[in-house]
């Protein structure tokens, strides 16, 4: 006896081809809905940093990487309170990452100088020893022996053209992984009032863990009557 559902008995639209090419479509279109949520995840991510950026050159938010303490002026930091504990640690570590940011480009643009000056210091050397008659080969395991080789240089004095070669060299052979990035480490923030005096009290110190996301808040009063309590 025939099964009744047979193959032939299987509508069109149900059809193995139809039903995979339903899946694909599927797959398909999921991925360009993650892809459409990570690019405007990414665009407003990138508007929140141009907008950081006119409020640390306003002067209503500072950060000293030395020791690792970040300034907020009062009425911003009220606003940023405003809208809850959640919103306002969201909005702290935003703002770490912002100035993570930037010591990672800065410790980058740093790095590249040193190397791209490295380079051009060998490439004199050789030069110089080339005038003076000597040989010298490639100094072994040399970062940039590969990138002087590409260039005959019959002079100690080297010319523009020279050392943007040289410099570029260099640079196409580093990557950012041979950088040691900056830690990711705790820091103190201060609330202060917006004053154009060049020491002011501030109101409120606090403590952030961008690790674990903690932070701890105390008014200036609480901290200053702890220590003077200390000394006692």
């Amino acid at each position: 006896m025939k099964s009744f559902f047979t193959l032939h008995s299987i509508p069109d639209r149900w059809s193995p081809t139809r039903s995979l090419s339903l899946f694909t479509f599927v797959t398909r279109w999921r991925e360009r809905r993650q892809q459409k949520k990570a690019l405007k995840a990414r665009q407003q991510l990138l508007q929140t940093y141009a907008l950081l950026d006119k409020v640390f050159d306003s002067g209503q938010l500072s950060f000293d990487p030395k020791s690792r303490r970040l300034f907020i002026t009062q009425p911003l930091a009220s606003l940023l309170m405003a809208k809850g504990a959640d919103a306002w640690i969201n909005s702290i570590h935003t703002i770490y990452q912002y100035t993570y940011l930037r010591q990672s480009q800065q410790a980058w643009d740093d790095y590249m100088q040193k190397e791209e000056l490295a380079a051009v210091r060998e490439a004199m050397q050789k030069a110089k020893s080339h005038e003076d008659g000597k040989k010298v080969a490639p100094t072994a395991g040399s970062p940039n022996a590969e990138a002087n080789s590409q260039f005959s240089i019959l002079n100690s004095q080297l010319s523009r053209s020279d050392i943007d070669r040289i410099r570029l060299a260099r640079r196409q052979q580093i990557a950012f992984s041979d950088m040691e990035p900056p830690k990711v480490e705790p820091f103190e923030f201060f609330i202060i009032p917006l004053s154009t005096e060049a020491k002011v009290e501030p109101l409120a110190v606090g403590y952030y863990d961008p690790n674990t996301a903690q932070m701890d808040v105390a008014t200036w009063s609480e901290v200053a009557q702890l220590l003077k309590d200390g000394h006692q």
